[in-house]
């Protein structure tokens, strides 16, 4: 059971770099609002507004709470670089980087805080 709860990190993964992938190929108007809902949503969590303060697929404990502001930091990044792609095709890629470099502090906190 543990296997299908830690398979649950890898689907966040690859869920954010296909959202990457669609930023950098695929920027549209609607993906930069998503982008901003989801750094709100973040933001949300981070500040306390919302809690979910618990987590079965870490045993109980949330480590990446931490991580929250700099999950939302870079979804508003995304977010605003794809508003600005509407004129300028460079800022669709600085988009996709701005998740890459989120999906790599994810992989590497959790490289840290791995389950036994």
């Amino acid at each position: 059971m543990i296997r299908w709860f830690r398979n649950k990190f890898y689907l966040c993964i690859l869920s954010r770099l296909a959202l990457a992938f669609l930023a950098a190929y695929f920027p549209s108007e609607l993906l930069a609002y998503f982008m901003l809902f989801i750094s709100f949503a973040f933001a949300a969590l981070w500040i306390g507004i919302v809690r979910r303060d618990y987590g079965v697929e870490a045993n109980g404990l949330v480590w990446w709470k931490p991580l929250r502001i700099f999950h939302s930091a870079s979804y508003y990044v995304a977010g605003i670089s794809l508003l600005l792609a509407q004129q300028d095709r460079v800022m669709a890629r600085f988009a996709a980087y701005a998740l890459l470099a989120d999906v790599v502090v994810g992989f590497l906190a959790q490289q840290v805080h791995r389950l036994p």
